[in-house]
């Protein structure tokens, strides 16, 4: 359990600035920088972590997230992930932060 939380505090550390490879922002885009802000609104918006992501392989992430950027797009937060696959290759994707399931897309 100890090593999980390890893992996704890596992942956390690497994500500040994940905008690079995941594309540009439009003007409706505010994307978080500050991972304790975004931790705060991941509780009280009662969104799925990027643990509960990369360990449960929920909404197609399949591989290891790389990066990951919460985001809000129109009316609900999203995280904008680049998740390296089995065979090393590098894909950006879109996944809805309160339901990933309902929506996963590639970028």
């Amino acid at each position: 359990m100890m090593r999980d939380v390890m893992k996704a505090t890596a992942v956390v550390a690497v994500t500040i600035g994940a905008a690079v490879l995941t594309g540009g922002l439009g003007a409706a885009d505010a994307c978080v920088t500050d991972w304790g802000e975004a931790s705060a609104i991941v509780r009280s918006e009662r969104l799925t972590t990027v643990e509960d992501l990369a360990t449960h392989r929920a909404a197609g992430v399949n591989g290891q997230i790389v990066k990951a950027t919460l985001c809000r797009e129109a009316d609900r937060y999203v995280y904008r992930l680049v998740v390296r696959d089995g065979s090393g290759t590098l894909r950006a994707m879109t996944v809805r932060a309160d339901s990933p399931v309902k929506a996963a897309t590639p970028r």
